[in-house]
């Protein structure tokens, strides 16, 4: 019975379901009369983020600004929150492993390896890390006013690089966080200042609705994540060259809960802006676990130190045979490519980045339990990366290596190497060639719409040329992973578009029922999208020209198929997402139905 329906819920009101999402921020008061009225209860929460304190308290009051909660918060044993009731509770609990915010390892390296145990599934990304891409750190030659509680030349430096963002990256979201209020505080009048005094960034200020800048300090940065974060340690010698360890709330209990929150807010890169180094941190007078884990974190910000990669299964015999042919082909081979969970058997690298991932059915591959995850997962995280993949079976390569060398040289661009094997006596690589990917020289540096349109209408015609029949939607794929998009604007598309029209008048390319081809081109040929980029593995992508050559080589080797068996064998042929079957059966009933293609009756 209750005599009070806590926040307005209407007596005998019910759930079949109630899902409380951050209950490491939710008290048990908040939550039981919810929970009262819940047949079921799914508990969703991290317990090495930030319980609730008495500073979330303050902020509903007006003590919001009190600068000495900063200087002594409430300890986490003194508070308790929902997920910490349910755990000592001992309702049944699993662990989400799967990291996905964090487009370069390196951002979330410092929490898997000091919070969780190394047991996050951290995805790899084909890039190398840089300023623009992963955790950097700058070095700024600050000093700690003690009297003001600030470090205003780094305070400086931090509302200089947000200015920056604005002018060279407006398209990602930004986020600053500080050490303390003090410091927040001085970048925001520092930023203002900066503002006032260049009204054309304020158009920078004004966009991403959903993710708008800001300025936080990190007792209420958590729940918030921005494309770019930019951190502000704050903490630095004094006018007299010591340094006081002393380092506000991590030095508390629950002081590393505090930061394990902060550091990891990035989705693409975090810089963090400090006077200082890990060595500067003396441990025996620092007290905290919240400061041994800042010490980790500069260490890994500055490149110091790196996630451990085990050495398992690097040198298996399949990795081995693909790393010498990676190295013939002109590339780097790296084994076991990734820092947890998740890795790479072999991939080759070019330059500072990683061109192709090759996966093995080894042990890593193996060993995840779920079908799904095994089949599809991997590859679609990996995809969202950006990396290209290559598939390699062991079984194949035993049975037919010239043909799984021939796939494996195409998939790195080796293309006369690729076609070699089919002149030589052997075993035959398949009815269909390897999907070849257009690669083009691009202007990466300058945005797509402001590519001059003759030259953007010679690259879609080399994409076309190398690709086609290839759709629109997979030309503009291919523009955005060229450029290094996160996505294409309205304004990219637009672009596009009068590309393709104009590469229609002078290119020698047309467009049929939404696909593009070279007016020279022969007629379509099937073609093995395995070691294609993702969004060539959807049936939408494939031109119903090649559906029917890919079914009328089927039929000259199989003649006695059926309709449902030639579906099941073109979607094979062609390489397709299992989820595609469907898409080619109606597209080969079609074309059974009108004569383009012939099976047996019955």
């Amino acid at each position: 019975q209750f005599l009070a329906p806590p926040h307005g819920l209407k007596p005998g009101l019910g759930f079949d379901l109630l899902v409380i999402d951050e209950a490491s921020q939710i008290e048990p008061v908040d939550a039981l009369g919810a929970i009262a009225r819940a047949r079921q209860v799914v508990v969703v929460g991290d317990d090495r983020q930030m319980p609730p304190t008495r500073f979330f308290q303050r902020m509903t009051g007006e003590e919001e600004g009190d600068e000495a909660f900063e200087d002594g918060p409430v300890a986490a044993r003194e508070v308790e929150s929902i997920l910490g009731l349910a755990n000592a509770r001992g309702v049944p609990n699993v662990m989400l492993r799967w990291h996905y915010r964090s487009r370069h390892e390196s951002l979330i390296a410092t929490s898997n390896a000091e919070f969780y145990e190394g047991r996050l599934t951290v995805l790899p990304s084909p890039r190398a890390r840089s300023p623009r891409l992963g955790l950097s750190l700058v070095r700024v030659d600050g000093r700690w006013e003690a009297g003001a509680g600030v470090n205003r030349v780094e305070a400086e430096a931090v509302a200089q690089a947000v200015m920056a963002h604005a002018r060279e990256t407006p398209e990602e979201s930004l986020g600053v966080a500080a050490f303390s209020l003090k410091q927040r505080d001085a970048i925001l009048d520092a930023v203002e200042a900066l503002r006032r005094a260049d009204p054309d960034s304020e158009k920078f200020f004004a966009a991403h609705p959903h993710e708008p800048f800001f300025v936080k300090n990190l007792e209420n940065v958590q729940g918030d994540e921005r494309d770019a974060m930019l951190i502000s340690v704050g903490y630095a010698r004094g006018e007299d060259g010591k340094l006081a360890m002393r380092f506000g709330p991590l030095s508390a209990d629950g002081g590393e809960r505090r930061l394990n929150v902060l550091i990891t807010r990035a989705k693409r890169r975090c810089v963090v802006f400090s006077g200082l180094t890990a060595d500067d941190i003396d441990l025996e007078r620092a007290s905290g676990r919240g400061v041994e884990a800042l010490k980790t974190f500069l260490r890994f910000a500055a490149g110091v130190e790196t996630a451990r990669v085990a050495a398992r299964d690097a040198e298996a015999p399949l990795s081995q045979v693909i790393a010498r042919e990676m190295a013939e082909a002109g590339h780097e081979a790296v084994a076991r490519v990734g820092t947890s969970g998740l890795f790479l058997d072999v991939a080759a690298r070019h330059g500072e980045d990683f061109v192709l991932g090759v996966e093995a059915d080894a042990a890593d591959w193996a060993g995840v339990r779920c079908a799904r995850d095994r089949e599809r997962g991997r590859a679609s995280a990996l995809g969202q990366m950006g990396w290209r993949l290559h598939r390699a079976w062991s079984l194949a390569w035993l049975e037919r290596p010239e043909a799984e060398r021939a796939r494996l040289r195409a998939a790195l661009g080796a293309e006369e190497a690729a076609a070699a094997p089919r002149a030589a006596a052997g075993p035959d690589p398949g009815l269909a060639a390897p999907y070849a990917e257009a690669a083009p020289e691009v202007p990466r540096e300058t945005p797509l719409p402001e590519v001059p349109f003759a030259r953007l209408a010679k690259i879609v015609a080399e994409v076309i040329r190398t690709e086609g029949p290839v759709h629109a939607d997979a030309i503009a794929e291919r523009l955005r992973l060229l450029w290094g998009r996160e996505r294409l604007e309205a304004a990219d598309r637009a672009a596009m578009q009068q590309a393709l029209r104009l590469a229609a008048q002078l290119e020698g390319v047309t467009e049929a029922g939404g696909f593009w081809s070279a007016e020279d081109a022969p007629p379509p040929a099937p073609r093995d999208r395995r070691a294609a980029a993702p969004h060539l593995r959807r049936a939408a992508m494939v031109a119903p020209a090649e559906i029917a050559a890919a079914a009328q080589a089927l039929q000259a080797a199989v003649p006695v198929a059926t309709e449902e068996e030639l579906a099941a064998g073109v979607v094979r042929l062609l390489g397709l997402d299992a989820a595609a079957a469907p898409a080619v059966a109606a597209r080969l009933a079609a074309l059974v139905g009108a004569g383009v293609v012939r099976v047996p009756a019955g």
